[in-house]
Order: C-alpha cells, then structure tokens, then sequence
C-alpha cells in the first residue's frame, strides 16, 4: 500500500497501472486515458500523509486498513481504505477497496 501511496504523490501512474489487478473496478483497457486520469488526479492533490492502521498477510490474499490524509483546492478530502490485495504471477496485485471518507481529517 505504501508503495502505491507514493506513486500516486510522485505521479508514477504506470506504477499504479501495473500494479491494479484486472477485476478492480477502476480497471482501465485504454491505458492512455487512465494515465491521464491518475496523472491529472496527482498534479491536483497534496498528499499529507498516509497511516497504516493494520496489515493482514496471506500466501495469496493480503489486506490492509489505512486512513490517507490529502487535500484538493484546499478541501481535505482524506478518507480510509480496507484494501484487498490478491497476488497473481508472484506480484500483489490491488483487487478492490472499501472507502469512507475520514470524519475529520484535519484531526490527524
């Protein structure tokens, strides 16, 4: 998860792509305009910080419950993840994730 933190502040959006299992709903065909998209979504956002608030680990399934502390236009728009990780050909591949936003971000 960390590392998929980190692409997206570096603007790394092949690190993303590569990294995001088929079956997840943001799961793009056309990979120009899904590069656009993620770029455009990191030039716009101040990422904060990132808390990993747990971390379970499997032989194929993995996954981890965190709160992610950015800001657009000024807004915290934070929130926290339960991420689900599956690993396919040796890589761990983000599968799918239950969002909320954080009740108070500026909190943290």
């Amino acid at each position: 998860m960390r590392s998929r933190y980190s692409a997206y502040a570096l603007c790394l959006a092949d690190y993303i792509i590569r990294t995001t299992h088929p079956e997840n709903e943001s799961f793009q065909q056309n990979k120009a305009a899904w590069r656009k998209s993620l770029l455009k979504f990191s030039q716009q956002t101040r990422f904060e910080g990132l808390q990993i608030d747990e971390f379970v680990d499997g032989e194929l399934n993995a996954s981890v419950t965190f709160r992610a502390f950015l800001k657009q236009g000024g807004q915290d728009i934070g929130f926290s993840e339960k991420s689900c990780f599956e690993k396919v050909a040796g890589k761990w591949l983000y599968k799918s994730g239950l969002t909320r936003p954080l009740p108070n971000p500026s909190a943290f």
